[in-house]
Formats: C-alpha cells, sequence, structure tokens
C-alpha cells in the first residue's frame, strides 16, 4: 500500500496523474478499501488509469531496489498511459477476433453434456518455442455442464 499510493515519492507521481486524484486526500492503509473509494469517485477509464500507474509504481520500486535505477515520476505516468494504450488496443483487437472466431466456432464446434453420472474433462494446451513455455488448461464439467474443476499451468 505504501509503494501505491502512501509514499511522497509516490506522491509525486500521483501530482502528474488525474486531477481528480491530485485533489483527493484518502488516508487509507488498505488497498481493497482504496479501491472501494476509487471505484465510487472515478469513471472506468480513469480506473484503468489508476490501475496501470500502481503497477508503474511497483515495476518503478522493484527497479530502483533490484536494478538500482530510477524513474522520474513523469517517466512512470508516460510508460503507464502507453502500457494502458497497448492494453487497450489489445482489448479491441481481442475482441474483434473472438467475435469472429465465435461466429465460426458455434457452427462447427458445440459443447455436449456427457452422460448421467459421468463428468467430462476438456484440456487445451499452447507451446511457446522462442520463450520455452508451455501452458495447459483444464476443465470438468458434470452431466449438468456446471464447472467443477479449472486448472491452469
Amino acid at each position: 500500500m505504501h509503494v501505491v499510493w502512501q509514499c511522497p515519492a509516490t506522491c509525486d507521481v500521483w501530482s502528474e496523474s488525474l486531477s481528480i486524484l491530485q485533489k483527493m486526500k484518502i488516508e487509507e492503509s488498505d488497498l481493497l478499501a482504496l479501491w472501494e473509494k476509487l471505484v465510487k469517485k472515478v469513471n472506468d477509464s480513469e480506473l484503468e488509469e489508476v490501475a496501470v500507474v500502481m503497477r508503474g509504481l511497483w515495476l518503478r520500486r522493484n527497479e530502483c531496489i533490484f536494478e538500482d535505477k530510477f524513474k522520474y515520476p513523469s517517466q512512470v505516468i508516460r510508460f503507464a498511459k502507453h502500457d494502458l494504450t497497448e492494453y487497450q488496443l489489445a482489448q479491441q483487437i481481442s475482441k474483434a477476433s473472438s467475435s469472429r472466431n465465435e461466429a465460426s466456432r458455434s457452427r462447427n464446434l458445440r459443447w455436449e453434456k456427457p452422460s448421467p453420472s459421468f463428468v467430462k474433462v476438456n484440456g487445451d494446451a499452447t507451446v511457446d518455442k522462442k520463450e520455452r513455455k508451455v501452458g495447459i488448461g483444464v476443465v470438468i464439467r458434470d452431466e449438468e455442464g456446471e464447472t467443477l474443476v479449472v486448472v491452469e499451468g
């Protein structure tokens, strides 16, 4: 909480952020309570900006401690806005892609319930050869189609 909201160095970053945050005097020591107050005070796009600035503050802290690098408040804000723009663009592309894929998938594939007293296990995996990483997901559902277990790794 200290790193993303209370630290004097953090306050310098927030002073360059949204004007509504510059005027806020919230003395919260609990992140969830702070977030609930922010949800009531700012709109969704401003809340997204708050989230990426908080992430930027955490990354700034880690870079300072572990890499002996320091980012000025204006750099934290600039990187946060850049990250937010990239995130929003990725969301738009993902929505467009998923709606196209959903239309073609719904015509070709349809999940079917297992027989009574049985469960159905569905899995998927992906491999990133360059990064040498594997992602695996498993979903187990009952005969009503209710999800019993989800495992990702």
